[in-house]
């Protein structure tokens, strides 16, 4: 057989036909919709406020001072063509610059995009590491007092608000027993308890979730054909079991990222640390539209980013969801 025929070329057919790449390149089609329609809301409530040159300006503003910043920001220009600018601006991070401190708005919000995500991969590791022995060992004990122990522990963390933890841990563990700092900072005793306060939702839907998911596949065949060969119980869980288990958990896993990033606006307000939420919070609070528009559309890139990483793992563990194509 000659390199010609041998050497299939990439025609559109051929992609068209892996429903591996297929399944990729409609999670990327999908990802730049979300991103469009984001970026049409972002641009409409900065008008559905009222006024954006009324609004960001003091209230003690002349009419004058209104219609001159107006004409300096582009106001009075037509809706679509300032839509065209932001999303051009968008397309190449050029948000223009703060309008409370001068400087450049994307630039400010990347500067804080790193310890944000340190902070949510620390929360999710931490997650990780109570919520599987958690889970594991409630579906082991299913009916007993440690299965019932586990999940009224999961129900505590899912119904406490991570605010009002957060005001709890700095209390107990900065203020009355000093040892750790009560403000949060990318350093490893920094990040103890902004990550207890972000990750023990995720620790409590992780191992509801895992225990529900092993009592599932503890009646699947496969399991009890492992047993019956007469294979050790924690091989049979780690090996056969954990695997199919933790399909739904890798997903919810990734949920549980952007939800993290999300709250994290309130956890990094309650210990001050200098991520991008709590660059957020002063935004909003100082009518900074301009890095508030930054803030979401980074966002917004994140968990769309998060979002494909997941299901191009899921597809991995899973190969039906590249045939049904969800």
């Amino acid at each position: 057989m000659s390199d010609v025929t041998a050497k299939r070329p990439w025609t559109l057919a051929r992609v068209t036909a892996s429903p591996g790449l297929r399944f990729a390149i409609q999670r990327v089609g999908y990802g730049v919709l979300v991103m469009l329609a984001v970026s049409v809301v972002v641009f409409l409530l900065t008008f559905l406020t009222g006024d954006p040159a009324a609004l960001i300006l003091p209230p003690e503003a002349t009419p004058a001072q209104v219609e001159a910043f107006r004409v300096q920001r582009g106001f009075d220009r037509p809706i679509l063509v300032q839509y065209w600018d932001f999303l051009s601006g968008a397309l190449t991070l050029d948000f223009g610059r703060s309008l409370m401190q001068g400087e450049d708005a994307m630039q400010m919000v990347l500067a804080r995009l790193a310890p944000s995500l340190k902070l949510a991969m620390v929360s999710l590791f931490a997650s990780l590491v109570i919520a599987i022995p958690l889970g594991l060992l409630a579906a082991m004990k299913r009916g007993t007092w440690i299965d019932q122990v586990s999940r009224i522990l999961a129900l505590i963390g899912q119904c406490t608000p991570n605010f009002y933890l957060g005001i709890v841990l700095i209390l107990v563990f900065a203020v009355q027993l000093r040892l750790l700092p009560a403000t949060g900072s990318p350093t490893a005793r920094g990040l103890v308890l902004p990550a207890i306060t972000l990750g023990l939702y995720a620790a409590a839907e992780t191992m509801r979730l895992l225990r529900s998911s092993l009592l599932e596949v503890f009646g699947e065949d496969y399991v009890r054909t492992a047993r019956a060969k007469g294979l050790s119980e924690r091989v049979t869980i780690l090996k056969h079991a954990m695997k199919n288990a933790a399909i739904p958990v890798v997903t919810v896993m990734g949920l549980q990222l952007n939800t993290m990033m999300g709250r994290a606006v309130v956890t990094e307000t309650v210990f001050t640390y200098p991520g991008m939420g709590m660059l957020a919070f002063r935004a909003i609070a100082n009518r900074d539209f301009i890095v508030v528009q930054a803030f979401v559309i980074v966002m917004a890139m994140v968990v769309v980013t998060l979002n494909l990483i997941v299901d191009l793992l899921y597809s991995r563990l899973d190969p039906r969801i590249q045939l049904s194509g969800r």
